[in-house]
């Protein structure tokens, strides 16, 4: 198991983040705070993944405004702080809140660092539910005495929603966003490498229609060949000819494999489906670079979700 003592550090400069608009729920108050305190320790044998599991943050209710922020300076970080303290720049926004012209301070509740020892999830939510009711509380006197309030934000990925909350048709239509926005990255000679629910996020407009953005190119690469700096490897994979997903998305490729949650359909039968105009694009060259290997038609495909 992990030494949670020596979790790696989640926050850099220049990391940019997407952020949506989150409105807390009321003050945890202190008895409460003091009770399950006296109740409740980590379990040190667990993983950072299976505690975040057993403790999810407080529900709140969340807003429809979208955020890119960057770190651009460290103010009060590392572990055992009560919060990760970081200058950052609004770069886009769905709306004109936070404001782009002009830097401010961003307090991140992360339990994993968190200097409440009995139980640094429950301290995070303490702390988070306060301040926000605070500074809400003292609207009359932002931008004097106490600084200026942008609002409360979460990092939300479709990892944290439910896939029941959204009707079949709308998980289909969000799947054929994301095989869309990845084919297009690749048809711009760029592999995502990291695909999979954290890395996009779904949006919902006043009308109700949903949209996807694809966000965390940390991991990606440029290039479409194991090695893109060989230009005669790469120029088998015809950099910058768009490829159909019925060849690259195909079931058998597994690419939609951490979307499984999601997907409660027959993958290949609706991929084809989707893209039936792309057989008379496909031409004999692509099918040969990604053609389906006995081998993989010996694996057969897990189940729908």
């Amino acid at each position: 198991m992990e030494n949670h003592d020596h979790i790696s550090f989640s926050y850099c400069i220049n990391d940019t983040l997407t952020i949506q608009s989150h409105n807390p729920p009321s003050p945890i108050p202190k008895s409460g705070l003091i009770r399950r305190a006296t109740s409740v320790g980590q379990d040190q044998s667990l993983s950072p993944t299976e505690l975040c599991l057993q403790n999810p943050p407080l529900p709140g209710s969340d807003g429809n405004n979208f955020v890119s922020i960057k770190l651009i300076e460290e103010l009060n970080v590392g572990y055992e702080k009560r919060a990760q303290i970081f200058v950052v720049r609004c770069m886009n926004s769905s709306n004109s809140c936070p404001p782009t012209d002009q830097d401010m301070v961003a307090k991140i509740y992360d339990p994993f660092y968190h200097d409440f020892d009995e139980d640094s999830f429950l301290g995070a939510d303490y702390d988070y539910t306060h301040e926000c009711a605070a500074y809400t509380h003292l609207s009359d006197l932002q931008g004097s005495v106490i600084p200026r309030f942008f609002g409360s934000y979460t990092l939300k990925n479709k990892d944290r929603l439910d896939p029941e909350n959204f009707s079949k048709e709308e998980r289909q239509d969000i799947m054929k966003q994301i095989v869309d926005g990845e084919s297009s990255l690749y048809t711009k000679n760029v592999c995502h490498e990291d695909l999979r629910p954290q890395n996009v996020v779904v949006r919902r407009s006043d009308s109700q229609t949903l949209r996807i953005v694809i966000i965390d190119l940390g991991k990606s690469v440029i290039g479409r060949s194991r090695n893109p700096s060989n230009s005669r490897d790469e120029s088998r994979y015809l950099p910058g000819v768009a490829i159909s997903p019925l060849l690259r998305w195909n079931v058998h490729y597994d690419r939609h494999a951490y979307f499984r949650k999601w997907i409660d359909w027959p993958w290949q039968e609706w991929l084809e489906v989707q893209y039936k105009e792309d057989e008379v694009t496909i031409t004999k060259e692509q099918r040969e670079l990604w053609q389906i290997y006995d081998w993989m038609l010996e694996v057969e495909p897990p189940p729908p979700f």
